[in-house]
């Protein structure tokens, strides 16, 4: 689904995998753990990209990317894991996504916003 199929060069046998793009970043956090299972560091490795690259745009935690991902799994049951609710189509998946980010920021009264709302209507 990501990615591009790279051109056949007419050799061998054709390609079918999609590879990732040379403007991709992808950064993946190895933790290291005790025999008691206890966290003792965490490594972090540029898949794709430049580390330092990487670092200054997410920084050293991707607390707040999993927040996110957290979040939209919730409201999004297409996102949520092992489940029976999901997209065939990638157009309709993306019309998931966008009715989940509109109810998220438009419609879902959120206590930050620390205003009253209705609970019954008139």
């Amino acid at each position: 689904m990501y990615g591009l199929v790279p051109e056949y060069s007419g050799r061998g046998r054709p390609p079918t995998q999609p590879q990732p793009g040379k403007d991709w970043l992808y950064l993946q956090m190895v933790k290291h753990r005790d025999e008691h299972g206890h966290l003792e560091k965490i490594q972090l490795k540029a898949v794709w990209g430049n580390l330092n690259e990487l670092l200054d745009l997410l920084g050293k935690s991707t607390a707040y990317i999993e927040r996110s991902h957290l979040t939209a799994r919730l409201f999004n049951a297409r996102l949520t894991r092992k489940t029976l609710a999901f997209s065939k189509d990638i157009e309709l998946h993306e019309a998931a996504v966008i009715w989940e980010d509109a109810y998220y920021n438009w419609i879902r009264p959120h206590k930050s916003l620390r205003l009253e709302t209705l609970t019954s209507f008139p």
